[in-house]
């Protein structure tokens, strides 16, 4: 078992959706510690988690919430059912060739922005 702990950015475009794919490796799991995700825009946006396959057919929504503008939330596993719609279990496996997709929605017109994202897991041979 190997333990990850990544920060990123990305940029966010007026009124435009941003979508990020991260794929697990064939033959590893990935099992999901937590998500952290930051919206950087200068609008509120509706921010999701999901799992997805090859195809990006969804599997799993694990977490969805809007995020104020210049605010974060932790996605995985701390939002309450008073902020989130969908909230995953602690712990979440990945199988091989599938993707974790982090959505930012097109909040509207706005300046866009410089975003961040964090994801801990830990990788595991399947």
């Amino acid at each position: 078992m190997t333990l990850y702990q990544s920060r990123e950015s990305t940029t966010l475009t007026d009124n435009t959706t941003k979508i990020i794919y991260l794929t697990v490796p064939k033959g590893k799991i990935w099992i999901l510690k937590g998500i952290r995700m930051h919206n950087g825009d200068d609008v509120d946006r509706s921010c999701a988690v999901a799992v997805v396959d090859a195809n990006n057919n969804e599997i799993f929504k694990l977490s969805s919430v809007t995020i104020p503008a210049g605010q974060a939330r932790m996605m995985l596993p701390f939002l309450t059912t008073a902020e989130s719609t969908d909230v995953a279990p602690f712990n979440f496996p990945i199988k091989g060739g599938n993707k974790l997709k982090l959505y930012w929605g097109a909040g509207g017109a706005s300046s866009g922005g410089t975003s961040y994202y964090s994801v801990i897991y830990e990788e595991v041979v399947e």
